[in-house]
């Protein structure tokens, strides 16, 4: 009967129904309950092939699709190259990986989390020159007698058919380690712990975090940008130091995603003080001088062979400096640097702090004993310059004020090359137009550093320079200390000096001769001097209360110093006398004519 025909019609759909719900129900339930364990060696040895790397999995593999597709690994680990310091390039503790299963049904893979906990990578370069990183991937088989074309080329990664997204990438307590076994360079990057997200495979990527750097902790913030053939990428970065919250931006492109590519940007940095980025970072001691901000704006652009540094802008508390850097890094590293300042205020850096304001005051003979003993203290290292690296330098200030005066054209010029610092010209103009020029050499000589150049000072008011290094010249007649030129040749090393080719010219008087230093236990001296004439009675103060033929004697001894001026004349004599203790002097002073009352 047709009712009977219809009841059967039915009962067979909700049979058919029932087993479909069955299948589905089974197919999303039961690879939770499915031991994927048991597929271990056939993951390893599909890994085997297509990485030519093991892959090892020490914990359990669970799959589930409810309520979305999820994917846990546990103690998973791929092999290093052969040749290696580690063993294993990547380890994980576990690994998670959820999917958007209502993208999955619109043909798309979005990707909810990943998350990594505690990776371990190990990055290297055996001394034959492999890199653990280079995995070479089986090439795909050719049929005989085919040729490629557009439609079998293969696709490049912003040309995949599946739109695949990435919400959440969590890397927790990682570890990176660099190793170049070729120039013992390692470098080690610990407790990274980030969040990456990114819109699609080709960017653009966000990510936030933070990590120990050379045992500096810091955290960042970076944002790439959409990669897109033949276009520059851009790039953001940030990074802060937690101890000093001193800070750095770099906000620019990399031309391409290729070995020769070129970063390009704009880097500003900013620390409130530089004391104390020193002691959180180096656990470094600064003199009190340096507690200042620091401020660096600067275009910068890197590359594999070259780096530059242009529109340097440097400030350091009031002190401003302008400059540029430019180097290269093959074959040989080359670096040139040019630094100027308009102004620079002496007094400030070279002010004591308050605490040593207040420590007592010690004698003139005690302070030049402390010298000698810092001086005869040797060096812990053997003095080297290093000799694969080549630097010039130019270095200049326009003015600077010091103890009330003006400081002009100071500049220091030379180059750092073949394992020697040649110094162009290191030169400076003091008040009193006053000149001091020094050029030569810095070599390692034996393990000490190793001076050798030539020195010339001109002065054409000596009395200025006078007061303003603090000595008053107002008791020498006035027309004396106006003009003064001095040049010679001088080898030093931190155990003796030698000067050579004196010549002096002292107003009228003109001097002639050499000296030789050497620091031991007791420093030995050496100085002869030639004086063409001297006229003492020109440098002496006239004391009008000298005594003159026909004077009584009662005017006489009226005329007689008091004995608090004799003061000053009883310590200097004793402190030269105590000087000449801690020496082993020979002077030979002769003078063609000489002149005195």
């Amino acid at each position: 009967a047709p009712a009977a025909e219809k009841i059967a019609l039915h009962k067979l759909l909700y049979i058919v129904g029932g087993l479909i719900v069955l299948i589905v129900t089974g197919l999303l339930v039961g690879p939770s309950f499915f031991d994927w364990n048991a597929y271990k060696p056939q993951i390893a040895v599909a890994v085997k092939d297509a990485l030519g790397r093991e892959l090892r999995v020490a914990g359990d593999i669970k799959l589930s699709i409810l309520p979305s597709p999820a994917l846990s690994v546990q103690r998973v680990s791929l092999e290093n190259i052969k040749g290696a310091d580690n063993q294993e390039m990547v380890a994980f503790d576990e690994v998670e990986v959820n999917v958007d299963i209502s993208a999955l049904l619109q043909g798309k893979i979005a990707v909810k989390s990943v998350r990594l906990v505690r990776p371990v990578i190990a990055l290297e370069i055996t001394k034959d020159g492999d890199a653990s990183w280079n995995i070479k991937l089986p090439e795909a088989k050719k049929q005989a007698g085919s040729t490629p074309t557009s439609e079998t080329a293969p696709s490049t990664s912003g040309d995949l058919a599946v739109d695949v997204s990435l919400d959440s990438l969590k890397i927790e307590n990682a570890t990176i380690t660099y190793i170049d076994a070729r120039s013992g360079l390692s470098e080690r990057i610990e407790n990274l712990t980030t969040e990456i997200a990114a819109d699609s495979l080709s960017g653009p990527f966000r990510a936030e975090g933070e990590a120990t750097v050379k045992q500096i902790p810091i955290t960042f913030t970076l944002a790439v940008g959409h990669m897109t053939p033949n276009r520059p990428l851009p790039l953001t970065l940030q990074l802060r130091h937690k101890g000093s919250e001193a800070d750095v931006r770099f906000t620019g492109n990399l031309s391409a995603l290729t070995p020769d590519a070129m970063l390009s940007g704009k880097v500003e940095v900013s620390a409130p003080n530089i004391s104390s980025v020193a002691q959180n970072v180096a656990n470094a001691s600064l003199p009190a001088v340096l507690s200042k901000a620091l401020s660096v704006k600067a275009d910068v652009s890197a590359s594999a062979t070259e780096f530059g540094i242009n529109k340097l802008s440097l400030r350091v508390g009031d002190m401003a400096f302008a400059g540029a850097v430019h180097g290269f890094l093959k074959p040989s590293m080359e670096v040139d640097v040019v630094l100027s300042s308009s102004k620079l205020n002496l007094d400030q850096l070279t002010a004591p702090p308050a605490a040593a304001a207040k420590t007592a005051t010690v004698s003139s003979s005690d302070a030049v004993e402390t010298k000698i003993t810092q001086l005869l203290q040797k060096p812990s290292t053997p003095f080297d310059l290093p000799k694969d690296i080549s630097v010039t330098f130019d270095l200049s200030v326009e003015t600077a004020s010091y103890k009330s005066g003006i400081i002009r054209n100071a500049a220091l010029r030379g180059a750092l090359r073949n394992g020697a610092v040649t110094l162009e010209r290191l030169a400076v103009t003091l008040p009193g137009s006053s000149d001091i020029s020094i050029t030569g050499a810095v070599t390692p000589t034996n393990g000490l550093a190793r001076f050798e150049g030539d020195i010339a000072a001109t002065s054409d008011n000596v009395r200025g320079l006078a007061q303003w290094l603090g000595v008053d010249p107002a008791t020498l007649p006035a027309d004396r200390l106006r003009n003064f030129t001095y040049t010679s040749k001088l080898q030093a090393t931190p155990k003796a000096a030698e000067i050579t080719d004196i010549a002096i010219q002292l107003d009228a008087m003109r001097i002639n001769g050499g000296m030789a230093v050497e620091l031991r236990d007791k420093p030995g001296i050496g100085l002869r001097l030639a004086v063409d004439k001297l006229n003492l009675d020109a440098y002496l103060p006239k004391n009008e209360s000298t005594p003159r033929p026909g004077k009584t004697a009662a005017s006489s001894q009226r005329s007689d110093p008091s004995p608090s001026t004799k003061v000053p004349a009883d310590i200097a004599a004793t402190g030269l006398n105590r000087l000449l203790d801690t020496l082993d002097a020979n002077i030979e002073i002769t003078a063609g004519r000489l002149s005195f009352r």
